[in-house]
């Protein structure tokens, strides 16, 4: 087929496009999509075209329908589920980071003292906060005990696996950190009524973790608060103490003793 043939064929598959779109009262696609089409399969076929045009896959799936497929996983409380119209708005600005957005939507549904302690608190480092939600676990008894993070670059934790976890546990977790050698510290050993690799869960987003049980947390530490004092004395001093002290308009002044 010369040049001439293939674009006089071209022009005949973009105005049959055009034609089935009328038909259906869908919008017409760009003709850089028909040509990315094009190139991708080799062949100019209208059906096989409008099917993967209206099922969006292929050259035309959109990473929105993941990302929102993903939101919708989550059971949202009434009235706190996003509107696409947001997600789409947030996406534009930020990419497809679907652990990002949940934990900012989840933050700006916060409001007073909750939305203070929260912004001050997932600046701190993610070490500061695994003990402080391992502490919340210990000390709430509200969650299992499978909801422990362990942090595979403390020692005392990779000994306590090392004893307690099959061989076939061990090996997985090795696989992991060899495998992803920069992005596996922290997981989870879940209740073993499953397979392993959904037993071994990974915390890739320990703020979103916090951010998540955020109010449960803050809740304990109002209630608890000298157990949290001397067990999570950073959070406390760094986060509680000036937002509490702010808020009752009580100036600081440092010790110069």
């Amino acid at each position: 087929m010369n040049l001439i043939e293939k674009a006089q064929k071209v022009i005949t598959f973009r105005m049959s496009i055009a034609k089935e779109c009328k038909k259906r009262g869908i919008a017409m696609p760009s003709d850089e999509k028909i040509a990315e089409y094009i190139n991708s399969k080799g062949e100019m076929n209208v059906a096989k075209f409008m099917s993967d045009y209206v099922s969006k896959t292929g050259v035309f799936h959109e990473p929105i329908t993941d990302f929102w497929n993903e939101i919708n996983k989550f059971a949202w409380a009434d009235g706190n589920k996003p509107t696409k119209q947001e997600v789409e708005e947030w996406t534009s600005k930020n990419g497809y980071d679907v652990s990002g957005f949940l934990r900012e939507h989840t933050i700006n549904s916060y409001e007073g003292f909750y939305r203070k302690t929260i912004e001050k608190v997932i600046t701190l480092d993610d070490k500061v906060l695994v003990d402080l939600w391992n502490y919340f676990i210990e000390e709430s008894a509200w969650y299992g005990e499978d909801s422990y993070v362990f942090d595979l670059a403390d020692k005392n934790d990779s000994e306590w696996l090392a004893e307690n976890l099959d061989n076939e546990d061990i090996i997985y977790i090795c696989r992991l950190i060899t495998e992803n050698r920069d992005n596996v510290r922290f997981i989870q050993v879940l209740a073993k009524d499953c397979k392993i690799e959904d037993a071994i869960h990974v915390i890739h987003d320990v703020k979103g973790l916090i951010v998540a049980y955020w109010s449960d947390i803050v809740n304990r530490i109002m209630s608890f608060a000298d157990l949290y004092y001397e067990n999570c004395n950073e959070v406390m001093m760094q986060v509680f103490q000036p937002i509490i002290r702010d808020m009752c308009k009580v100036p600081y002044k440092e010790n110069n003793m």
